[in-house]
C-alpha cells in the first residue's frame, strides 16, 4: 500500500503536447525524460499523469508500447504515478472547426447575441476576468480551434476523453478495450499507486448551450455520467484485483457522490488561505469517516483569490508562500497543477519553462520541499 501522505506530486503535462491525446500521438520521448528530470530536481515524488483513449483507437501498438516507455522512465526519475484513464474537461468539437486566434474568439464572444448580457457577464466572470490581461496581450495570438464554443478562450485545444456524447453504453465495448490494455500495462510497473478513473465527471462545457446555467449537469447528463464511472470502476477491478481506483472528483461534494465506487478518495481545491485549510479538513473527515486514503490531486496553481490568478512571476510567488505551507502540514497527499510551460497556455500555473528555467515559485517549492524531507529523515533517525 502507497504512502499516500508521502505523496508530493504533479499533474504532468509536457511542453509540446496541446492536450492529453498529443502526449501520446506526438510521443517525444527526450522531452518527456528531460521534463521529468525538471520535476524530480524540485523535489517531487509523484506524477499524475494524462492519458486519452483517442490515440489507442489510432495507434494502439505505439501507444501502448510509448506509455511503457513513459512509465520506466518515471521510474528512473524516482517518480510514483496516478496515471488518469477518463476526463470531462475540455471542448468537444462539433461541426466546422475554425483555428482562430484567442483574441479573435473573444471578439465574436463579445458580439455573439445568442447570449445575453447575463450571461456573457457569469461566463467572462468564470473563465476570463482573472485572465484578461494574458489573453488579450500575451496571449491574443494563441491559436484556437474553434467550432463555435468560446470555452476554448479557457480550454484552448483540450478536449474531453472520451467526451459527454461518448459516455452511452453502445460506445462501453471499445472503450473497455482500451482500458483493458492500459491496465495490462500499468500492472508491470511498480511506480503505478492507483488508478484515477475519471478526472472531473461532472465538468461540462461552459457554452453547449445559450441557457444560463447549462454548464451545470442536467439529470440526464448524470444518467450518463453516473452510470459510466460506476461501470468503469467495477471493470477495472473485475480485471485488476491489485489496481486501487479513484476518481478525481472536482470538489468534497462531487467526491461524496462517487465515493461508494473507490479505493481511496480523490478530491480537488483551487481555494486559498482559510478557504483551503476548510475545504482540506472536510474532505479529512469524510475519508476518515469512510475509512479510506484521502488524496488532493489537483491544488495550488498560482491562484490569488476566486476568479484571480497571478499575472506576474511574484504573484505567483506569493501565491505559493500562502498556500503551500498549509497543505504541507495537513498531512495528506497532493497534486499541483502542471509546472511545465507549454500548452495548453496557463501562464499563472507555469513554474519552468520548457527550457529548464525556474520561476521564483519553482525555487520557493525546491527549497520547501527540501526542508521537508530533511525532517522527515531527522524524524525517521529518532524513531
Amino acid at each position: 500500500m502507497p504512502e499516500w501522505k508521502r505523496i508530493r506530486g504533479v499533474n504532468f503535462l509536457t511542453s509540446y503536447a496541446r492536450d492529453a491525446a498529443e502526449i501520446w500521438s506526438r510521443y517525444d520521448r527526450e522531452t518527456i525524460d528531460r521534463e521529468l528530470w525538471f520535476i524530480e530536481s524540485l523535489g517531487f515524488n509523484s506524477v499524475r499523469l494524462w492519458l486519452h483513449s483517442r490515440p489507442s483507437f489510432t495507434q494502439q501498438e505505439q501507444t501502448l508500447s510509448r506509455l511503457d516507455d513513459c512509465l520506466a522512465l518515471c521510474k528512473n526519475h524516482n517518480l510514483t504515478v496516478l496515471p488518469v484513464l477518463f476526463d470531462s474537461c475540455g471542448v468537444e468539437r462539433v461541426g466546422e472547426v475554425k483555428v482562430l486566434t484567442m483574441e479573435e474568439v473573444y471578439r465574436i464572444f463579445l458580439g455573439d447575441n445568442r447570449f445575453n448580457a447575463e450571461y456573457k457577464e457569469m461566463m467572462l466572470r468564470i473563465m476570463i476576468k482573472q485572465r484578461k490581461d494574458w489573453y488579450l496581450r500575451s496571449g491574443a495570438a494563441v491559436q484556437v480551434p474553434y467550432s463555435g464554443s468560446p470555452s476554448v478562450l479557457f480550454w484552448q485545444w483540450w478536449q474531453p476523453n472520451p467526451g459527454l456524447s461518448k459516455l452511452g453504453k453502445e460506445n462501453w465495448p471499445g472503450l473497455e478495450r482500451y482500458v483493458k490494455d492500459v491496465v495490462a500495462v500499468l500492472e508491470e510497473h511498480e511506480c503505478v499507486v492507483g488508478l484515477d478513473v475519471m478526472n472531473e465527471p461532472y465538468a461540462i462545457d461552459f457554452f453547449r448551450s445559450t441557457t444560463p446555467g447549462s454548464h451545470i449537469p442536467t439529470d440526464k447528463d448524470k444518467r450518463l455520467i453516473l452510470p459510466f464511472v460506476k461501470h468503469f470502476t467495477q471493470y477495472v477491478k473485475e480485471i485488476s484485483s491489485e489496481m486501487l481506483v479513484t476518481v478525481g472528483a472536482a470538489g468534497l461534494e462531487e467526491a461524496r457522490m462517487f465515493e461508494e465506487f473507490e479505493d481511496l478518495i480523490s478530491f480537488h481545491s483551487y481555494d486559498v488561505g482559510q478557504a483551503l485549510k476548510s475545504k482540506i479538513e472536510d474532505a479529512k473527515k469524510f475519508a476518515e469517516e469512510k475509512g479510506k486514503p484521502l488524496l488532493l490531486t489537483e491544488c495550488l496553481s498560482g491562484v490569488l483569490e476566486q476568479n484571480k490568478c497571478a499575472t506576474t512571476d511574484m504573484e505567483q510567488l506569493k501565491s505559493y508562500q500562502d498556500n503551500l505551507p498549509l497543505v504541507l502540514v495537513s498531512n495528506i497527499g497532493w497534486y499541483t497543477w502542471g509546472p511545465i510551460n507549454g500548452f495548453p497556455g496557463f501562464p499563472w500555473a507555469d513554474i519552468i519553462t520548457n527550457a529548464g528555467f525556474r520561476k521564483p515559485a519553482a525555487i520557493f517549492i525546491a527549497e520547501t520541499l527540501k526542508k521537508g524531507f530533511i525532517r522527515t529523515l531527522e524524524m525517521n533517525n529518532n524513531e
